[in-house]
Formats: structure tokens, sequence, C-alpha cells
């Protein structure tokens, strides 16, 4: 299933959906789907997901299926535990990832306390998540 970060930027590009002399009453189903899609991913970024996990290793099942981490993936949790140091994520069921501090250095005990908010990006240079708003 496409999810919004498998749509091309190009308008032209987004044709799954909505094809070349596609019959009307399709149309329906693909106006859904497009509906389903933006649903998911504002469920993965408002900030209504609970973390699970440790104070160490964090975890979150997201609404949209990701196939992968990629650059520029961006999710908002609440932790349900304040973190203890350095700390991972693991979004769904891929393999766990460094969550670090906007500058890049590893996160530090207090950083991230129960029920705060937290934003995350991965950066796929460092191969890690960045927690947006948490500077050295």
């Amino acid at each position: 299933m496409a999810e919004i970060q498998d749509l091309a930027v190009l308008d032209a590009n987004n044709t799954a959906r909505f094809g070349e002399g596609q019959l009307i009453p399709s149309i329906n189903d693909g106006g859904r789907a497009l509906e389903g899609m933006i649903a998911r991913w504002f469920k993965d970024t408002n900030g209504s997901i609970a973390s699970s996990g440790t104070s160490t290793a964090f975890a979150i099942l997201t609404n949209r299926t990701i196939a992968a981490h990629a650059a520029g993936l961006t999710f908002r949790f609440r932790a349900t535990v304040a973190n203890n140091g350095a700390t991972t994520i693991t979004i769904n069921a891929l393999a766990a990832k460094p969550l670090k501090r906007a500058n890049g250095d590893a996160l530090v005990t207090g950083d991230i306390v129960v029920n705060q908010i937290v934003d995350i990006t991965y950066n796929s240079t460092t191969d890690a998540y960045v927690c947006l708003g948490i500077a050295a």
C-alpha cells in the first residue's frame, strides 16, 4: 500500500489512484485511498502515538506502512517513560536506531520526560533519528 512518503513531488507522476481514462465509479475509491493516506500520516505526526519500551529503548507503532528507514521520515509521539541516557527507537518492526539530540550528540538522562511530545526525523547520513528541539 502506498503511503504519503511514497508520493512523487511532480503531480503527473502520481497515477496509482487516478489513472488516465479512469471510470467514474472508481474515482470514489481513489479519493478514499488518498483520504486514508492523509489520515495515517496525520496520526503519525500529531502526537497521538504513545511510545512503549524502556527508558533506553523506546518503540512506536505507526499508522502508516513503513518498509524501511528513509531520509526525512518524521514522527511525533508521547513518551510514556523518561529516557535514561543514550536511547534507541524502534519504528514498527524495523531495526532500532539511536535517538540523538539536534546537534547529533547522544541523549543524556532527562532529555525526554514522561508525557513529553517528541518530534523525531530520520537522518540517513548519521543513521539515527534526530529529536527536534532537544539541543545540547
